[in-house]
């Protein structure tokens, strides 16, 4: 059954719609009003260019095109100045091309002479007209080293030559080592290897006839003492150290001192894993605990207070 009000739902009875417009779109009714429709324009670019908008967007579109100085946005096309111009007042700048008229034969023959037909003299070597002046000549000379260094160009040069005549370093130098032969030198020590016999002195045959250091027997001194067992208190054995054959507890009952019996507390008492703590979770079996709130799952109805028949969005057609 349809109903005619939609918000009244007789007892036992259903509600249900027909039919239900969109809100998008031109409306019919005219107590709705249509939403606004958006298009495509058909307009250029350039006529929305020229549309007037704000002065605060004209601002934007001249600071766009570069006209950051003038603040107003006023754009002005200015002429190419590189072409014909169109105001009188100004003068048009000359026009170059190219010409068309006819270039002269290159095959043409005229009476004046070519490069070909002058024939210069060399400017090197000796010249045959007397107003110029021929270039000096070098040549490799004849004449030995010895002449040429006895040849006299300047004083300074002559300063290079001083010592060449002179002697060379052609002298003796006696040796400093050894016997000097001038008086005026002392003649360093020579040590020279004795002549005489060996043990020619008495000592010398003394201490050949005495025995030498291998012949003592030195007893050791680790170890037992011969000189202790004769009564004799002038050897003492050293310390004798081997390995003990107690065991670990009844090592660990001797008494040493108060300190190393303060790293021994605790070694006799139960360990942690002796006891049996019981859990502080859940419900306590002890009368002196108190057992924990327990949260669990509800088994009713939900949102038993606000079930309603009213229809739901999905029960109207659209």
């Amino acid at each position: 059954m349809t109903s005619s009000r939609p918000g009244s739902c007789s007892p036992g009875k259903t509600w249900a719609a027909s039919s239900l417009r969109s809100g998008f779109g031109e409306q019919p009714l005219s107590n709705k009003s249509s939403a606004p429709a958006a298009g495509f324009g058909s307009s250029s670019r350039d006529a929305i260019g020229k549309q007037y908008a704000s002065a605060e967007a004209d601002k934007a579109q001249a600071r766009a095109r570069g006209n950051i100085d003038n603040p107003l946005g006023a754009c002005y096309q200015i002429p190419n100045t590189l072409d014909k111009q169109v105001l009188s007042t100004m003068p048009s700048p000359p026009r170059m091309r190219f010409g068309t008229g006819k270039r002269p034969g290159m095959a043409e023959k005229t009476d004046a002479p070519g490069p070909g037909a002058y024939k210069l003299k060399s400017g090197l070597g000796d010249v045959v007209e007397s107003t110029r002046s021929s270039a000096p000549r070098m040549k490799f000379g004849s004449g030995s080293r010895d002449q040429a260094n006895r040849l006299f160009i300047s004083s300074e040069h002559e300063k290079c030559q001083v010592g060449m005549d002179s002697p060379g370093p052609t002298y003796n130098i006696p040796t400093a080592m050894g016997k000097q032969q001038l008086s005026t030198k002392k003649s360093a020590g020579a040590f020279v290897m004795p002549r005489g016999q060996r043990f020619v002195d008495c000592d010398v045959r003394e201490a050949a006839q005495k025995p030498g250091a291998g012949a003592y027997n030195v007893p050791s001194t680790i170890g037992v003492q011969v000189g202790s067992a004769a009564g004799s208190p002038t050897k003492r054995n050293s310390p004798t150290v081997k390995f003990g054959t107690s065991t670990r507890d009844r090592d660990a009952k001797v008494f040493i001192s108060v300190e190393h019996e303060k790293g021994s507390y605790g070694s006799c008492s139960p360990g942690p894993v002796t006891a049996k703590p019981s859990s502080s979770m859940g419900r306590q079996i002890l009368s002196t605990k108190s057992s924990t709130t327990a949260a669990g799952f509800g088994s009713s109805k939900r949102l038993a207070d606000f079930a309603s028949d009213v229809p739901g969005p999905g029960a109207y057609y659209a």
